[in-house]
């Protein structure tokens, strides 16, 4: 198995596939290849009990199967496998849910103040920016020292998802507590050596502080949930959407469609509004 995982990720190069997303697509299928041993042996059931072993959230478990497909479709195309298990597998739905479960306004200030009572400076700040920037987890690992600008109070990414670089912006709060971090840094790079692991536990960490008693959003919650609830809250208060696509980095406006249900929500508390005022 490994040494198909090999090629398959050697394939990945020549594609001139982002770093990032090579090193994301290796971490999934090592996980694989601890669990499986075969190509034959990859089946619906076998992936649902690693899934189900694991607990992921519907986000990562949509991007752990959606790696494998892919995986499968190069073994199928290599003559290893006869064909792919995740073939019509209802990706969508599990995309679904990763993309609508966001926190409010108030749940977002209340993690923050959380941070901000409880978490180291470094992880203080990783959380501060998350709700602030929107940025992607990997985006935030990646932050150079040297391309933060305290005065500005932003940060120019060069390493992206889309590998375009963007700039992102944060608050004053935040600024007074970077200014108090920078002469702490070793090296330049602004978060040193946290993995996606260390930032996913300090995320939890300070979801358990915030909300005790509510297991659901210790399950869901991760980086990525402050992404979509920073977007989420721009368009509620009807900030400008073109601004927001440059802040999230995306590539098209297709991306609106995410958070389409958000304008019939919008629409319908507005309406109840103006329905009580005529009695």
């Amino acid at each position: 198995m490994q040494k198909l995982i090999e090629q398959y990720i050697s394939m990945m190069k020549m594609k001139n596939a982002a770093k990032r997303t090579i090193e994301g697509y290796g971490d999934i299928l090592k996980t694989l290849s601890t669990k499986i041993q075969q190509p034959a042996d990859i089946t619906l059931g076998a992936l649902s009990k690693i899934t189900k072993e694991k607990n992921w959230c519907p986000g990562t478990t949509g991007y752990f199967l959606a790696v494998v497909s892919s995986f499968c479709k190069f073994l199928v195309g290599e003559g290893i496998i006869t064909s792919n298990p995740l073939t019509n597998f209802p990706f969508s739905k599990l995309q679904s849910e990763r993309r609508h479960y966001v926190l409010t306004d108030d749940e977002m200030e209340r993690v923050v103040m959380l941070a901000d009572k409880h978490l180291k400076p470094s992880e203080n700040i990783a959380i501060r920016l998350l709700t602030e920037t929107g940025m992607r987890r990997m985006e935030l690992l990646n932050i150079k020292t040297a391309n933060v600008n305290v005065q500005d109070r932003s940060i120019y990414l060069d390493v992206t998802k889309g590998s375009e670089p963007r700039t992102v912006f944060f608050t004053g709060k935040t600024a007074d507590k970077i200014r108090a971090y920078l002469p702490t840094i070793s090296n330049g790079k602004f978060f040193g050596n946290t993995d996606n692991n260390q930032l996913t536990a300090t995320v939890k960490k300070v979801v358990s502080l915030a909300f005790p008693m509510d297991s659901k959003k210790l399950k869901e919650v991760s980086p990525h949930t402050f992404r979509h609830s920073f977007a989420t809250s721009w368009l509620k208060h009807n900030r400008n959407p073109i601004i927001l696509k440059r802040i999230m980095g995306w590539k098209s406006m297709t991306m609106m469609s995410v958070y389409e249900h958000l304008q019939t929500e919008t629409l319908m508390k507005e309406y109840r509004r103006y329905e009580k005022k005529r009695g």
